[in-house]
């Protein structure tokens, strides 16, 4: 199974998903040699469950619409605590069954390379109306690198710089390629029932 997960893919759900005892543990995995010496272990778990109370906190009040895209291997990716694991698929499973909240999960099952490397991939919204200005974020990880992009400000010109790089192209490639709602609970589903018969 080891070698199912760690073929330099992404190794863990998104940080505002995480369960805390799930943070702690991918974290003790996928942090960097040199961020795990010099002492920043707690550091990133507790930025994480900060992203995480933030993130519950504006489901409340702004109702942002998100978007989360899992790679189909992080589901079976335990690192030998299938119990932690469990936690977080059923917390996941109840996000996808709760039809009420404004976020979506969707696994992805892709394996045709993308043009841009795609690891963990979220789609936030905080527009109000149709009507208002207020831009998508879309953040992608890839190994060990992360990018954040935004949409294009009303009157600005994003092209002209050549460091900008549009996610929107990709994140409409990968919603292209990636199973619908009902099909990514059933794979969410057939991971959890796998996790608990390692048990």
């Amino acid at each position: 199974m080891g070698d199912r997960i760690l073929r330099g893919g992404p190794q863990c759900d998104p940080g505002q998903l995480q369960t805390e005892a799930y943070s702690r543990l991918v974290t003790r995995y996928t942090l960097p040699a040199s961020l795990r010496d010099a002492g920043l272990q707690e550091v990133v778990v507790g930025l994480r469950a900060e992203r995480r109370t933030r993130f519950a906190g504006r489901l409340i009040t702004d109702r942002p619409k998100g978007g989360f895209f899992i790679e189909e291997a992080v589901l079976y990716a335990d690192f030998g605590h299938p119990e932690v694991l469990i936690d977080q698929l059923q917390d996941l499973l109840g996000l996808v069954e709760n039809r009420a909240l404004p976020v979506g999960v969707r696994v992805m099952t892709a394996r045709a390379p993308l043009a841009v490397p795609v690891g963990t991939l979220a789609r936030l919204g905080f527009r109000k109306e149709l009507a208002d200005a207020v831009p998508d974020v879309i953040y992608n990880e890839a190994g060990r690198t992360a990018s954040f992009h935004r949409g294009s400000l009303p009157g600005v010109n994003e092209g002209a710089d050549p460091d900008y790089v549009d996610l929107d192209d990709l994140i409409d490639n990968v919603l292209m390629r990636t199973p619908g709602y009902r099909d990514s609970r059933r794979l969410i589903e057939n991971a959890l029932m796998e996790a608990q018969l390692r048990l």
